[in-house]
């Protein structure tokens, strides 16, 4: 019976954390997670989701143009990086807050978002 209750216990404690954490990125948005050890600091924890949102979409746009990217001549491909770098940039200044999570140790997770 004891085993059967630290089961539930654990399986509760287990799906407890919302699915974004597994996750940050569906089908509706590009995401980013920032965790910090204390609440207060909730501002780093969102520059922090917003850096890794960012480099999430720099992979995504570097790999939706590998194709132009391979016909553009050598003189034109570090010009063609910092344009997907700005893009990228501008599509994160449109990004926000969708959710937090705070954890039974007292860490603190943000989750940044922008719209597909």
């Amino acid at each position: 019976m004891k085993f059967f209750i630290l089961s539930i216990l654990f399986m509760v404690h287990l799906f407890a954390q919302p699915l974004w954490m597994n996750n940050p990125t569906n089908s509706q948005f590009y995401g980013g997670i920032g965790i910090v050890k204390d609440k207060t600091l909730r501002r780093v924890a969102i520059l922090q989701a917003r850096a890794e949102l960012l480099e999430t979409i720099k992979v995504e746009i570097s790999s939706n143009t590998e194709s132009v990217k391979s016909s553009i001549s050598g003189n034109y491909t570090s010009e063609f990086k910092q344009t997907i770098v700005s893009k990228a940039e501008d599509i994160v200044k449109e990004s926000y807050v969708k959710d937090t999570f705070t954890d039974s140790e007292g860490y603190y997770y943000v989750w940044v978002v922008v719209l597909k």
